[in-house]
């Protein structure tokens, strides 16, 4: 959590200082960091976890909050407050909680060697990590891009939603891309119905969010199309309650969602033919000691 806090705290203040700059110099650091994301992502499942928090926080403080270099380091400070105030607050009730969790001891980083020499190994394009790292960069971008040139309303959720969904194999891709859509359609559409129907008091609508961020915590690793539907009903009841009016927060998140889950699937599917490609015998070949030091997911990470 200190080192994904850490990040979070620089990803914030780079993402909300690049926005100042101009939307070029967002797309780009966007790029490189998606880059460095996809290669980190190959070294296991830890460092694909705490490598999206960083994307995520460069993300929505790139999209969401430019700010002059100054105050966007105001705006790091009280994101790593939050983060301590959460990471004191769940080390405080570990010894009330802790019978509650089956924990396993996989690792933060799964490879065989050095790691900073897997880590340089993922990111050559010419391997398997380094391929995939440029379908990262290369979905984070377009939705970037395409966020600019379409002026989507919150509309950093579509490159966001595509540094989430890709993963390394395009079955676990697809998977993850329809329960993603499929559940962001459902939690908009409750959510907007039930707030119009119930039209909420402020306590109403706050007892509605802890609801929905327990069912987020809860089902995370139950269903990931349970959870969407959870996510989305939690972004949709957070943003109404400062003011946003639900049916078009719940339009936004559709639109976004569908944008990013649709580059992701296009990546995957262009990288077909490339997969075959290098699947032809060829000057350079990995051998099985480089792709075990390449940091192949396991069958758990992917």
């Amino acid at each position: 959590m200190l080192i994904a806090l850490t990040g979070i705290v620089v990803a914030t203040w780079v993402g909300a200082s690049a926005s100042y700059a101009g939307w070029p110099v967002l797309v780009t650091i966007g790029a490189i960091c998606a880059y460095g994301f996809g290669a980190m992502a190959m070294l296991g499942f830890g460092a694909w976890w705490i490598g999206l928090q960083w994307m995520i926080a460069l993300i929505v403080y790139g999209g969401a909050r430019p700010a002059t270099p100054v105050d966007a380091a105001f705006h790091a400070l009280w994101v790593g407050a939050g983060g301590l105030v959460q990471l004191v607050w769940i080390t405080a009730l570990l010894p009330l909680t802790n019978h509650w969790f089956r924990r396993s001891d996989k690792p933060m980083i799964n490879v065989k060697g050095p790691r900073m020499r897997a880590l340089a190994r993922n990111l050559d394009p010419r391997t398997g990590g380094g391929g995939y790292a440029i379908r990262v960069a290369f979905a984070v971008t377009a939705a970037g891009v395409l966020n600019h040139f379409w002026s989507l309303p919150n509309g950093y959720w579509a490159p966001m939603t595509a540094s989430i969904l890709i993963r390394p194999d395009p079955h676990d891709t697809f998977v993850r891309a329809l329960s993603r859509v499929v559940g962001t359609l459902v939690g908009a559409g409750l959510t907007t119905l039930l707030v119009a129907w119930l039209k909420p008091s402020r306590p109403a609508l706050g007892i509605m969010l802890l609801v929905a961020v327990w069912g987020c915590f809860a089902l995370q690793r139950v269903n990931y199309g349970v959870f969407s539907v959870c996510i989305t009903t939690y972004v949709v009841l957070l943003l109404s309650a400062i003011g946003l009016p639900e049916p078009d927060v719940a339009l936004h998140r559709i639109e976004a969602t569908l944008l990013g889950a649709a580059l992701a699937l296009a990546v995957h599917v262009s990288a077909i033919r490339w997969r075959r490609i290098e699947s032809e015998p060829k000057e350079y070949e990995d051998t099985d000691e480089d792709e075990a030091r390449a940091g192949r997911p396991s069958h758990e990470m992917a």
